[in-house]
Formats: C-alpha cells, structure tokens, sequence
C-alpha cells in the first residue's frame, strides 16, 4: 500500500508552529493532559492533522523510548534521528527507518 500525504502535519518544537495544519506538540502536549510515550498523545496528534492513528502515520523523533517506541506502539510507523548515536540495544524494538536529522527524514518520506 502507497502512502498518501495530502495533508502532512510535522509537530514542531514549540506549540503553535507546524508545517501543515495544526500545531500540537507531542513531547509536551501543549495542555494535552498526556505526554509522550501515551497512546493518547499519537491520537490528538493526528486528530489535530484531521485523520486517526488507523489510517496510518509517521512518528520522526529522537528519543528512542518516548518517540520511537511511544509511535510504535500507537501503530505508527517511525523515523529516529539520530544525530550520530547509535541505536540502544537494550531496547526490543526498531525504528522503521533512521536519519540524521527531521529535513532529511521528511523528504525521504515524500
């Protein structure tokens, strides 16, 4: 099945700045009530984006616990920027794909 990213929606850094529709901020909820790495805060994201984490997504992150696993867990597939570490082995799940850093990870997507 080929992804389809009519509406892609990136979280950024700080509440109220994203590429696409709407802002939420996963890491810190924006007044969500939940943090990463809860279900809950996978599913108003991608509320926020007008979809549901059943019709599949992408979570880019650089925290292998809260990003990737957190994602992994809601049923997103994920991209880990690693930033020149290595991936911890103690964990038993994977990214989907890694890079070095969101720009890449994105056009890579696209």
């Amino acid at each position: 099945m080929q992804a389809r990213l009519n509406r892609p929606t990136t979280f950024s850094p700080s509440c109220g700045r994203a590429w696409g529709s709407r802002a939420l901020r996963p890491g810190g909820g924006c007044g969500a009530g939940v943090r990463k790495p809860d279900r809950r805060i996978f599913e108003l994201g991608a509320e926020a984006a007008g979809r549901s984490l059943a019709d599949g997504g992408w979570m880019i992150g650089d925290h292998p616990e809260y990003d990737i696993a957190g994602g992994a867990a809601a049923g997103l597939r994920t991209v880990w920027l690693r930033r020149g570490r290595p991936w911890p082995e103690s964990l038993p799940i994977r990214p989907t794909r890694t890079a070095d850093d969101c720009a890449t990870a994105i056009l890579d997507l696209l």
